[in-house]
């Protein structure tokens, strides 16, 4: 699982997610959320953001630990 903010100093969320995903070490299995308190959206094509669960701030704790649940136990589980 992987949890990244949209906004960050060097490179923002939409890129990090496009590098992990053309990386030759990438595993496509590993599920990503992107958290963003200034974008209702990410800009990025249907490439780079499919697959990626969007989460705006502020960020319910709640939500976000029912999703993790339901993404570590679901298809990208190794075990489920």
């Amino acid at each position: 699982l992987i949890i990244t903010d949209y906004k960050m100093p060097i490179m923002d969320g939409g890129q990090l997610i496009h590098a992990l995903k053309t990386s030759q070490n990438a595993s496509m299995d590993t599920p990503i959320f992107l958290i963003s308190g200034h974008i209702d959206s990410p800009k990025q094509g249907p490439d780079i953001i499919r697959d990626v669960l969007f989460f705006n701030k502020p960020l319910a704790l709640e939500k976000l630990i029912r999703m993790t649940r339901i993404a570590l136990e679901g298809p990208y589980s190794k075990a489920g």
